[in-house]
């Protein structure tokens, strides 16, 4: 899925009734910004609804991960499954935009698997 493709999808909105998004192993998709804003015009239209995440191995970046927070807030949104995006939590920026999604499903969030994703100390603070 290249963004000009989920772009198309998202236009075809809003998805009220949307629960589930899995875009897992599009390995190049957040890897630059316009990915992330594809991505969260899509969420953005599914945001109340929307209970399952899975973004494992898409090549997130921070700056495509805060695009996609800021299509929230995800007051249903239950899982977050981001693992093996092994370059989101190398940088303290990756850390602060982790919290940024983290903070808008915080009152329905249940399930949040983080594997593989190269934590390091200052990305956690």
């Amino acid at each position: 899925a290249m963004p000009e493709a989920l772009r198309a999808v998202a236009a075809a909105g809003p998805f009220h009734a949307l629960q589930q998004v899995h875009l897992s192993g599009n390995k190049e998709l957040l890897r630059k910004a316009e990915g992330g804003a594809a991505l969260a015009q899509l969420l953005g239209s599914c945001k109340k609804s929307l209970q399952n995440l899975k973004l494992q191995e898409i090549g997130a970046m921070p700056e495509a991960l805060r695009a996609v927070a800021a299509a929230g807030p995800f007051h249903a949104l239950q899982q977050v499954h981001l693992s093996g995006n092994k370059e989101l939590l190398r940088k303290a920026e990756g850390g602060a935009a982790l919290a940024q999604l983290l903070g808008s499903c915080k009152k329905s969030l249940q399930n949040l698997k983080l594997q593989e994703i190269g934590a390091m100390p200052e990305a956690l603070r």
